[in-house]
Parts: structure tokens; C-alpha cells; sequence
């Protein structure tokens, strides 16, 4: 399957995983299988996936981790905990943000609001060229309201809609 593919594929799973997870009729047991095993693994597939395209390059003991941490979680998927804390440690590689406080936190909490990668990927750009004048909690309040310039330029690299239902949602 092509790179391209592949990742638009994951993507989209993700992004279904993380509606799910915000739909109240999705039951516990439900939404802690999608918490601790399908979205962890959907999303350590994610990393290669990014990887494989270039995206960023991951040093060779984490990717090692990785592929270690996806076998473990295949075999015993009762807990993700691991892939979803390597998640979090290559937030900052996967969007070359800059090292400032706060914004792993910031990008991470976009994540669970199931902002799709694209549209992270130009607030990230946003934020370099403003570094360091940029402000989170300025542009936060931005990012959140419909029609604001910030908004709409992200929206913008939102891109062309897919066939999925949930994920146009």
C-alpha cells in the first residue's frame, strides 16, 4: 500500500478511534478497549507511518522501542500505556515545534479535540514563524472560535473531505 495511503488510512482510523471516545453512547468497556489498545496501536502504526514519508525521523532507540512496544501490545493488548506516553514524547519531533512550555500539553489536548494532523501541522508552521512572540493563550482563544483568522487558515489546510461520515464530522 502506498505511503500516502497508509497514512491517510491511520489517520482517519484515529480519527474515528477519538469520536468514538467522545460519544457518550459508546460504553465503558467499549471506550476502554479503544483507550487502551486500539487507538495506542492505531497510533504507534501512525508513527511509521509518518516516518516512512518523511515527515521526521524518530532516533533509532525509539523506533526500536516502538516496533517493540506495537509487538508487546499486539500480544497482550490489555494496556497502551507505553505507546500512548512514546505518543506524547514525539509530539514535539512530529510537528518540529519549538521547545516552549506548554505547547506539547497545548498540541496534545488539539489531538483529543480530533484536529486532523494537517491542520496541526500549519498551526505548527504558525507558531515557528511567530516564535517567540507567540502567544498560547491568545491564539488558544483564537483556535476555538469559528471564523477567526487562525481558525479559518487551519481549516483551510483541513484539505479536501474524505468519504467517511464521522470523519467530515
Amino acid at each position: 500500500m502506498m505511503v500516502n495511503q497508509k497514512l491517510r488510512r491511520l489517520m482517519n482510523l484515529q480519527t474515528v478511534l477519538i469520536t468514538q471516545l467522545q460519544d457518550r453512547q459508546t460504553t465503558a468497556v467499549m471506550r476502554q478497549m479503544i483507550q487502551q489498545q486500539l487507538l495506542p496501536q492505531v497510533r504507534g502504526q501512525l508513527l511509521l507511518a509518518l516516518q516512512d514519508k518523511r515527515l521526521f525521523q524518530l532516533p533509532t532507540a525509539t523506533q526500536t522501542k516502538l516496533e517493540q512496544l506495537l509487538i508487546q501490545n499486539l500480544i497482550e493488548p490489555s494496556n497502551g500505556a507505553a505507546l500512548n506516553a512514546l505518543w506524547l514524547e514525539t509530539t514535539q519531533l512530529r510537528y518540529h515545534l519549538p521547545t516552549k512550555n506548554g505547547l506539547v500539553a497545548h498540541f496534545a489536548q488539539l489531538e483529543l479535540e480530533n484536529w486532523d494532523d494537517n491542520s496541526l501541522r500549519a498551526y505548527a508552521a504558525i507558531i515557528r514563524q511567530q516564535e517567540p512572540l507567540f502567544n498560547l493563550t491568545a491564539a488558544n482563544r483564537a483556535l476555538h472560535r469559528v471564523g477567526s483568522p487562525l481558525y479559518q487558515q487551519l481549516y483551510q489546510a483541513y484539505g479536501g473531505r474524505t468519504t467517511n461520515r464521522l470523519v467530515n464530522w
